[in-house]
């Protein structure tokens, strides 16, 4: 006769349970860790810099697409920027369906984020892209949050932004 023996539960292992506890307080870590990280100046200034290159690359595009100059306008007074056609007028936004304007006082932007100045050679506060999709002159503009400060470089010959 057989008798059947049940299984020590003392087994070696994790149940289950104790793996989703685990895995909830990595989350929990991770959510904190990277509110704090997104908090910080340098992560703000971070979301500055990519936008005003996409900005720019959205202006390179079209230049070269349309065989026009366009460009990126900023406006120190207002705290905004614009990526505008030949006339002067703000383009289409690929994805809002508006016009290509970011306004840094806007609700979606945290206080603070100012665009201290701006200089490429010119009194018209922009970058101007060529119909070959190459920038007419390089130069920079500085932006800040709170006590932090980025310079952000154009280079004309690659019409590429560096930030430092």
């Amino acid at each position: 006769m057989h008798t059947m023996r049940i299984h020590d539960r003392r087994q070696a292992g994790f149940t289950l349970v104790e793996l989703l506890a685990v895995a909830v307080i990595i989350g929990v870590l991770a959510m904190i860790a990277t509110s704090a990280w997104a908090d910080s100046p340098e992560s703000r200034l971070d979301l500055v810099q990519r936008q005003v290159e996409d900005a720019l690359d959205h202006a390179k595009a079209l230049s070269r697409a349309n065989r026009e100059a366009h460009g990126v306008v900023f406006e120190v007074s207002t705290e905004r920027l614009a990526v505008v056609g030949e006339d002067g007028l703000a383009v289409e936004d690929p994805l809002s369906h508006g016009d290509y304007v970011l306004d840094f006082t806007g609700p979606q932007y945290p206080r603070n984020i100012d665009l201290v100045s701006v200089d490429f050679g010119d009194t018209v506060q922009a970058i101007v892209v060529g119909p070959e999709g190459r920038a007419l002159s390089g130069g920079s503009l500085v932006v800040s949050f709170g006590d932090a400060q980025r310079t952000l470089t154009l280079d004309s010959a690659t019409a590429t932004i560096s930030g430092s």
